[in-house]
């Protein structure tokens, strides 16, 4: 009998420590009433997230899965990297990095440094515009980097790059000069385009104000007085 009492003694001696234990996180895990985001947002994007967050929220302050909470969030398929933690008693924080915008895409849409198009609430200034009907965005912003290395060059900065639905590519810098590369040897015709433009007997005598690049061993230039007055491209 003595041991039967000895036995019970020795579980209640494990179970009482454990049932504690229960009991005590049972009290810490505290329902999440916040969650705070740290990064500045538009409305649409915080919603979104605010949303995302709610949806992924499975349990208590303790016992939530902020990986699953995290995950969430990339899903939103914009966040470039995310971070969520706890923060006692009954707060979460969410840091969101924004993608950076490197250009205009296909008219309101945007393209990010990784080549994701997005949408964005606020319009955004000053980025070289991409319109582009063959190219995936990815070959688009390659060709505009090409493109771009090439002209720094020369000082020269793009400030669009087009491409039609026959796959001619055409460029046009921040002066306004445009030039048409065509749709095959593109780099070639670049380079081509830059000797021309070397040539300071052309450039002195007046701004470019067009350059068709896609004769077999030459190319037309017009120049800007030329448009005023109407006189034909020439030949160079």
């Amino acid at each position: 009998m003595a041991s039967e009492w000895q036995r019970l003694g020795s579980g209640a001696v494990v179970v009482i420590p454990v049932l504690l234990a229960w009991l005590c996180w049972v009290a810490l895990d505290r329902r999440i009433e916040t969650v705070e985001v740290i990064t500045e947002l538009m409305p649409k994007e915080s919603a979104a997230v605010s949303t995302a967050v709610h949806r992924a929220i499975d349990g208590g302050i303790l016992s939530v899965d902020i990986d699953a909470v995290a995950q969430a969030l990339v899903a939103l398929s914009w966040p470039r990297s995310v971070t969520v933690r706890r923060v006692w008693p009954d707060r979460l924080q969410v840091s969101v990095v924004k993608p950076t915008l490197i250009a205009r895409w296909n008219g309101d849409r945007y393209l990010t440094s990784t080549g994701a198009v997005v949408s964005s609430e606020k319009s955004v200034e000053d980025l070289p515009i991409l319109e582009c009907a063959m190219a995936s965005p990815r070959e688009s912003m390659e060709m505009y980097g090409l493109l771009q290395e090439i002209s720094a060059i020369e000082s020269l900065s793009l400030a669009e790059l087009r491409q039609n639905r026959i796959g001619e590519w055409q460029i046009r810098f921040a002066d306004g000069m445009t030039v048409n590369l065509g749709a095959e040897k593109v780099i070639e015709r670049m380079h081509r385009f830059i000797a021309v433009w070397r040539d300071t007997s052309v450039t002195n005598d007046s701004a470019i104000a067009y350059v068709d690049t896609r004769y077999p061993n030459g190319v037309a230039i017009r120049l800007n007085e030329m448009l005023a007055s109407g006189r034909p491209v020439v030949s160079h």
